[in-house]
């Protein structure tokens, strides 16, 4: 073997070790999930949007929060905003278009409207408080999320009664059902980390030496991968509701809990300045709210995400990837 040849293979055992922890952390995750909402009597969709999201979340958050940590906050901010806009269009989008989804009626209602308002309360505190996110603004944010957490669960315990196909609701099944959400989450995080780890390189190369288009792009899609697994699992299992608990909690996740957390953790870690949301994010900011509030009527339609609209959502994501590599203002001009 040549020495080219050996370092292509070096170059791609993190991505094989990546792709291997998650594929094996959704599938766990998913199981888990499952026998919890069992033992519970909860529906799929909030374990979902709890459970579910906050493990497939966790690879923003140590990004985001390290990223800031390092004086870094435009490629932490950016992760968030293309990672939330990859769930609610790309991956939304492409499963549509692979199979029409049904969206129960609780879904349409809280979680459309609270993916809404999260992308809202983000772009007003960023204009409020001169593009920073100040701690005072990280609790608010926080608060937000212990609101809509609270109000789902009591909307969804013995919501939607589907839970075949998971652990049959005894003692064991839970402990079971914790233990492999604990195994899942655990690789799920790991599997991110080596595929961020080792895109970071050809990434800087590819986002023309922009932080804020590396985070919005090649970061976003390493850490939308335990989600983009999770649904898979999801959907090859017919849970949907899962699916659309997890893509829709871990956008408001991103928004609510992981910049929220960050920018309250950054200042009790001995970071100076809040976290800057730059005027050149200022676009992607409106794209991630005008994205919530498009995909809310799409909802809303037969409480069905149809192909075409599914279609519409992912030429809406084309749209915005190419201005991010080509027309973004971070880019330096030549």
């Amino acid at each position: 073997m040549g020495f080219f040849e050996q370092d292509w293979v070096i170059a791609l055992q993190p991505f094989a070790i990546g792709f291997f922890l998650l594929l094996i952390g959704g599938e766990f995750l998913v199981r888990g999930a499952i026998s919890i909402a069992n033992y519970f009597s909860i529906s799929k969709l909030f374990v979902g949007l709890l459970i579910v999201s906050i493990g497939t979340s966790a690879p923003e958050f140590i990004l985001a929060f390290e990223s800031i940590r390092q004086s870094a906050s435009d490629v932490g901010v950016g992760v968030v905003i293309g990672s939330s806009l990859i769930n609610v269009l790309l991956l939304m989008g492409l499963a549509a278009v692979l199979s029409p989804i049904l969206i129960s009626g609780n879904a349409i209602i809280r979680d459309g409207v609270a993916l809404l308002l999260a992308a809202g309360a983000l772009i007003w505190s960023s204009l409020n408080d001169g593009d920073v996110l100040s701690v005072r603004d990280g609790g608010f944010l926080l608060g937000g999320l212990v609101v809509y957490v609270y109000v789902s669960f009591l909307m969804e315990r013995g919501g939607d009664g589907d839970f075949s196909g998971g652990g049959d609701g005894s003692l064991v099944s839970f402990i079971l059902g914790l233990v492999f959400t604990g195994l899942g989450g655990a690789a799920l995080f790991f599997g991110a980390e080596y595929l961020i780890n080792a895109s970071v390189e050809v990434g800087r190369a590819w986002s023309g030496g922009s932080n804020a288009v590396l985070g919005l792009t090649v970061l976003a899609f390493g850490t939308a991968l335990p989600e983009l697994v999770a649904i898979t699992a999801a959907g090859l299992r017919r849970q949907t509701n899962l699916m659309v608990g997890t893509l829709m909690g871990a956008s408001i996740i991103n928004i609510l809990g992981v910049l929220g957390g960050a920018a309250v953790l950054t200042q009790f870690f001995g970071q100076a300045e809040a976290i800057s949301i730059a005027e050149i994010f200022r676009y992607d900011l409106w794209t991630l709210f005008a994205a919530s509030a498009v995909l809310l009527p799409f909802m809303t339609t037969g409480q069905t995400v149809s192909r075409l609209e599914g279609l519409v959502m992912l030429l809406a994501y084309g749209a915005f990837l190419y201005y991010a590599l080509e027309r973004h203002p971070s880019l330096p001009a030549f």
